[in-house]
């Protein structure tokens, strides 16, 4: 399975890599550098953080907020992404509305905060 984990934290991608030991993982570390990875691979399951560089912001669905998962959420739904969307952040409010705009989009989605992975589950 392909795979791209979206974060900008070392240990998330850590423990990401744990989960999923077996897999093909991408790690991107930006919103730029998870967009240049998504127009290379057809991913079959992307994990999608909100709060990317140290942004920690809300998204009230105006428009999306840059350097945010948000940004990502849109441009996957723009492509017509095929795969599976984990949103792993803890940032509820804007996991929530990202959920939302996949679910609109009938992109396969779910909410599950990282804190809920170990290496056992997958």
């Amino acid at each position: 399975m392909k795979i791209l984990i979206i974060d900008d934290s070392n240990e998330r991608h850590w423990g990401f890599a744990k989960v999923y030991a077996n897999e093909q993982i991408t790690q991107a570390y930006t919103v730029e550098s998870a967009i240049k990875s998504i127009d290379k691979i057809d991913y079959d399951l992307i994990h999608l953080d909100h709060d990317l560089n140290d942004f920690e912001q809300f998204n009230d669905g105006r428009k999306p907020k840059e350097h945010t998962g948000m940004e990502v959420c849109s441009y996957l739904i723009k492509k017509g992404y095929a795969g599976k969307v984990i949103i792993h952040s803890w940032n509820t409010a804007a996991s929530l509305r990202m959920k939302k705009l996949f679910e609109d989009a009938e992109i396969n989605v779910s909410y599950e905060p990282f804190s809920t992975y170990t290496p056992e589950q997958k």
